[in-house]
């Protein structure tokens, strides 16, 4: 097997071959991967090309690549790698956006409601620091929730873990706030956790492909999480009390594939956004959203028609549109 390394002198390109010493583990071709990648954006290289080159990178180290915009689905040498390779700081883009306040409501006023009155709030990339850290916004999501009678508990960056997205959801609201991307090998909507990585844990989930390996940037380095699936969901739920299921995350909403996961558990409504989303736009969208729900007595589809966009971004729904708060 090959080993290729890229490098930019005096404008042109150059790949150079070298042997692997020993057979190579999917964990150091994956590295070594990124590794270039961050060398080419260093040297100036414009994103998209530098994407290009790491496909080209694992392709030529024999592994399959599936590359759906800047998420890249890599798998070999005995493990599956997704790459989540938005632009840093941000749920998907570095830059700050505008969200669009469009029509006024145009669907019913909320006829249904969640049948427990708990909410569980999931924060797994506050370490990040930066605009990931924003208490402001729990406090008011806690605030707003907490006056439409509903208790609140929150969990934050390795509290959220496999073992408690599978077993502490079952609540009348659910709202997570993080990383999320799409498996383009298997066309998932797929939720990152705040727990890293391990090839020994959660090895059933694994074989069943519920959790799989998904990396993202922070600060010039690559972290690997454990990231759920549809699957996951639909193995570990059923019944829930018509719940409202908020992801602020990038892509949540892409396809239906993570939505229909937890409605076909008993899920009300899912909101989520259809590409990736920045940061400050998620933020100040979710504020706004929980206050229309828990204060001013609007729907989930009343909410949505006001028209949230971030960078091309649509905030959507699936589900109940006339469930409130």
């Amino acid at each position: 097997m090959r080993k290729i390394y890229a490098g930019i002198l005096t404008g042109i390109l150059v790949f150079s071959f070298v042997s692997f010493a020993a057979a190579p583990d999917h964990t150091q071709v994956i590295t070594e991967g990124l590794q270039h990648f961050n060398a080419w954006k260093a040297q100036g290289l414009e994103h998209g090309r530098a994407l290009g080159l790491l496909k080209q990178f694992y392709l030529g180290a024999g592994m399959q690549v599936y590359l759906d915009n800047s998420d890249m689905a890599v798998i070999g040498y005995g493990g599956k790698s997704v790459l989540l390779l938005g632009e840093p700081d941000t749920l998907g883009s570095a830059e700050s956006g505008t969200i669009l306040f469009g029509k006024p409501p145009q669907c019913g006023s909320p006829d249904t409601w969640p049948t427990s009155s708990s909410a569980v709030l999931l924060d797994p990339f506050d370490w990040q620091g930066g605009v990931f850290h924003n208490p402001d916004l729990f406090d008011a999501i806690k605030s707003d929730l907490q006056s439409a009678g509903y208790s609140t508990t929150y969990y934050k960056n390795s509290q959220v873990t496999i073992s408690l997205i599978e077993t502490k959801l079952n609540k009348g609201v659910v709202f997570n706030r993080g990383h999320g991307g799409y498996d383009s090998s298997t066309g998932n909507v797929i939720i990152c956790s705040g727990e890293r990585w391990s090839d020994s844990k959660y090895q059933y989930e694994q074989s069943q492909g519920w959790v799989i390996r998904a990396w993202i940037l922070h600060y010039g380095q690559y972290y690997d999480f454990f990231t759920y699936t549809p699957g996951l969901i639909s193995n570990y739920y059923s019944n829930l009390p018509n719940s409202l299921i908020y992801m602020e995350s990038c892509e949540g909403l892409k396809n239906s594939t993570m939505a229909d996961a937890w409605l076909g558990a008993g899920a009300g409504a899912y909101m989520g956004w259809t590409k990736s989303v920045l940061v400050v736009d998620g933020d100040n969208a979710a504020e706004e959203n929980f206050h229309d729900l828990c204060i001013n007595g609007l729907s989930v589809c009343q909410v949505v028609a006001k028209g949230y966009s971030s960078v091309g971004a649509k905030l959507r729904y699936k589900g109940t549109g006339t469930l409130g708060l």
